[in-house]
């Protein structure tokens, strides 16, 4: 694919930026990603507050008193907490973005929110607690999770229990803030029209992002990195969910290598021929000519320092058994033969193209573009990507199948009512 001109820099405190300057677009987006850890889950709780608050000023009583007050300067800053990072994302007209961005890191240097901020925020996490505790999709992810990584990693403390967040106060907030929000392994991403002459002059939007970086001094740490137990996989788990429920939930998950590995790109064709795209293997069985399943999905998770292949569907409950063994008979040929020639081509046409499409406009590329930055990779990814998965064939795909999707490392877990 081709992209904009694109510089990237090193900068202070061990963060990363990239400027990508998107000739004519009306707006600068950007994207700001730093490393939150959750070793708790009271700091589980903590970090989907902050997640929740890192955009408002030390004034701001509200995110609606905040909104307004982005709108009145054209744009908008909103933020998200996860496993591993809070992202927050600014849509801001050209002339904006310095002063947006300036906001932002002197939150990091100094986080400060109003009581009544903290308690809004606190709130609001309370209720997505009480609507979301019953879904199955939360269930499964936090079977699927303690699987994968062991009941106290890191990357299992993604979801806080409603005790956890309420007996926590402004002060709570504030000392997490200041104790776990660092540059140190941050990735900043801006796309708009930066004016560099078609990549020829980035004096100015570099230097600009550069001193504002270093003169932020990082009030914390995140600590050590969290390591990759490897395969955990075993017997399947079961999530019961109500008798008269008609669907059931396939989750399979194995560990992957992170994207710089070479083994990735061939893994990822396997995952695209096996369910990744609407030719693949899955899809056009238990899809297309069985009608077993409302939809095949697969993929990777990618974390700061660990990847997952993941493959998800949804079946009639009384159609489980079958689609379960479709799959795994399904799984092992790919692992043992391979793809044929048609349908590898298929899935390498799918697999260029699908990020060319999904990174079509400013806001799509400083997501996706900030995503791989923080993961440790560059601008240049998608297209060595696109070259290796040219270069692979059947026989790769099938031995990345065969070491990676399947064995001690595949992790199985479904919903099921409890008689079917």
């Amino acid at each position: 694919m081709r992209l904009p001109p694109t510089r990237s820099e090193r900068l202070a405190h061990g963060a990363r930026s990239v400027h990508v300057d998107w000739s004519g677009a009306p707006f600068t987006e950007i994207r700001l990603i730093l490393p939150v850890f959750r070793r708790s889950h009271r700091e589980a709780a903590l970090a989907q507050v902050l997640g929740r608050l890192l955009p408002l000023g030390p004034s701001d009583p509200g995110a609606a008193v905040h909104a307004e007050r982005m709108l009145s300067h054209g744009g908008s800053v909103t933020s998200t907490g996860a496993v591993d990072r809070i992202t927050v994302a600014a849509t801001v007209p050209p002339e904006g973005g310095d002063a947006v961005l300036a906001e932002l890191l002197a939150r990091l240097e100094s986080p400060a929110f109003t009581p009544e901020a903290v308690d809004e925020a606190i709130a609001g996490e309370l209720d997505r607690l009480r609507r979301t505790a019953a879904l199955r999709e939360v269930r499964l992810h936090e079977a699927l999770t303690q699987r994968r990584w062991g009941t106290d990693h890191p990357y299992t403390r993604s979801i806080a229990a409603a005790r956890d967040l309420a007996d926590l106060t402004p002060d709570d907030v504030t000392s997490y803030a200041r104790r776990v929000l660092s540059l140190d392994g941050a990735a900043v991403v801006a796309v708009g029209d930066l004016g560099t002459r078609g990549g020829t002059d980035w004096t100015g939007a570099s230097a600009r992002l550069r001193d504002r970086l270093a003169a932020v001094s990082p009030p914390g740490s995140p600590g050590p990195l969290p390591q990759d137990p490897g395969p955990r996989g075993g017997a399947a788990v079961t999530v019961p969910v109500p008798a008269g429920e008609p669907t059931a939930s396939l989750r399979i998950w194995t560990p992957a290598p992170v994207r710089q590995h070479p083994d990735h790109a061939a893994l990822h064709l396997f995952s695209t021929c096996l369910g990744g795209h609407f030719g693949s293997r899955l899809v056009q069985e238990l899809r297309e000519r069985r009608g077993d399943v409302y939809g095949v999905t697969a993929g990777f998770e990618v974390l700061a320092t660990a990847a997952t292949q993941a493959l998800v569907l949804e079946t009639p409950a009384d159609r489980l058994d079958a689609v379960r063994a479709t799959v795994a008979a399904t799984i092992e040929d790919l692992r043992t033969a391979g793809p044929d020639d048609a349908e590898l081509a298929a899935a390498v046409r799918y697999a260029t193209s699908a990020a060319t499409v999904g990174m079509s406009h400013p806001a799509s590329l400083a997501s996706a573009g900030a995503t791989v930055v923080f993961g440790g990779d560059s601008f240049d990814l998608w297209a060595r990507q696109a070259a290796a998965a040219r270069r692979t064939g059947p026989r790769e795909v099938a031995a990345a199948g065969a070491r990676y999707a399947g064995g001690d490392g595949l992790i199985e877990v479904v919903t099921a009512p409890t008689e079917r």
